[in-house]
């Protein structure tokens, strides 16, 4: 089996849009495998639509006509630079598999608090994703990140066992807790640790996500409803401007960065141990190279927030074993001494900061940047591109 990956982080500014295609090419056949973790930016929407618009021709047909098919879409969390343009990317496009981390009942509000955009898109996308996802036709949405939790009262320590059916994505059977359904749409609560493959890609997905305190989300519930006894309810909360910023630096203080800390980390990566691969990139600061037979595995973090002591047990093992990554660096940079003491220690070929150019946030940070090895920077004018061939 002969594949050729290609991965591209997309300049799109403030904000994160990466996408991969797999070419599987045989004698008689040439399949594609598509797949998207994140699409969003606070920087001008110019640049994402004109990203999203040169990447859709790419997709294979979905069979129905005029639309395009996109295998799985992945959400690290929902945060406007991260989501706003899943409405314009679906548009036209069949959705197969979607994985994103599930959303305690009490933290349903949180992402309409912490929205900085306006538009109809987002308010109706926050009220419920996985309604909206639903609505889109979505064949099943995987919630990463549930075993502490009981969804709608439900019971979910009793397993079910999963379909696979025709999909080219492969569940864990080990990974599924409890299936549910919005409509035709399957909702499969998985663990915090879990993994997919692509039978027919010799390609692998791990996902891993870090679980909240209940005490954080008690805390949140607990000021939110002191705001709501204050000042009516939270939907007119949110259309003072002054009150939202003040419950938002509330939240802040007592909570943290609630979703950044829940970012689904993806290590996607070949299967095969004994596969040839050879790899080339192309990025701002990080000349094109050629690099042969090495294991290879891409490492996307989103705007995950580590604390002392705290690792992902799915990058950890790559540290053992030596296999080299192409790794963004979560939060586009910004300062986090967890975060860069231990992203600094995985062996990379390359770190890719994603960041608008002008930021009012400072990313990325100079310490960041000083004692990272290898990184390449994606804003507004640079992309960072990469293939993976794989030969029999």
């Amino acid at each position: 089996m002969n594949i050729n990956g290609t991965f591209r982080f997309h300049n799109i500014g403030q904000g994160l849009f990466y996408s991969g295609i797999l070419n599987k090419k045989e004698p008689k056949s040439h399949d594609v495998f598509s797949f998207v973790y994140d699409c969003g930016t606070y920087s001008a929407l110019y640049f994402l639509m004109r990203e999203i618009k040169s990447f859709k021709p790419l997709l294979p047909s979905a069979g129905t006509p005029n639309k395009k098919r996109l295998d799985m879409l992945v959400i690290s969390h929902l945060h406007d630079d991260h989501v706003n343009g899943l409405e314009y990317l679906l548009d036209g496009v069949e959705v197969d598999t979607v994985v994103m981390p599930y959303v305690d009942d009490g933290l349903k509000s949180l992402p309409l608090v912490e929205s900085a955009g306006n538009s109809d898109f987002l308010r109706t996308f926050y009220l419920d994703p996985v309604r909206w996802l639903a609505s889109r036709g979505v064949r099943r949405i995987m919630l990463l990140g549930a075993e502490d939790v009981t969804p709608e009262g439900k019971n979910i320590s009793l397993y079910q066992p999963i379909n696979n059916d025709d999909s080219d994505i492969n569940v864990d059977p080990e990974s599924v807790i409890h299936i549910d359904s919005v409509g035709s749409t399957s909702i499969i609560y998985l663990k915090s640790r879990s993994a997919v493959s692509c039978r027919n890609y010799c390609w692998e997905f791990k996902f891993e996500n870090l679980k909240l305190d209940p005490t954080v989300i008690a805390s949140y519930k607990s000021i939110v409803e002191d705001y709501i006894r204050k000042y009516r309810s939270l939907a007119d909360i949110l259309m003072d401007k002054k009150l939202t910023g003040d419950l938002r630096a509330e939240i802040k203080t007592r909570c943290g960065d609630i979703f950044n800390r829940t970012s689904v980390v993806l290590l996607h990566r070949p299967i095969a141990s004994d596969a040839r691969v050879q790899l080339s990139l192309c990025g701002y600061y990080t000349p094109y190279k050629y690099i042969d037979n090495i294991a290879f595995g891409s490492v996307l973090t989103g705007d995950v927030e580590l604390k002392k002591g705290e690792s992902f047990d799915i990058l950890d093992a790559t540290v053992v074993k030596h296999e080299y990554s192409v790794v963004q660096f979560p939060h586009h940079g910004a300062k986090n001494d967890y975060n860069i003491e231990y992203f600094r220690k995985l062996p990379v070929v390359a770190t890719v900061l994603s960041y608008g150019i002008a930021n009012k946030y400072g990313h990325p940070h100079g310490k960041v940047l000083c004692l990272l090895k290898k990184f390449s920077l994606v804003n507004e004018r640079q992309a960072f591109d990469y293939q993976i061939f794989i030969f029999d």
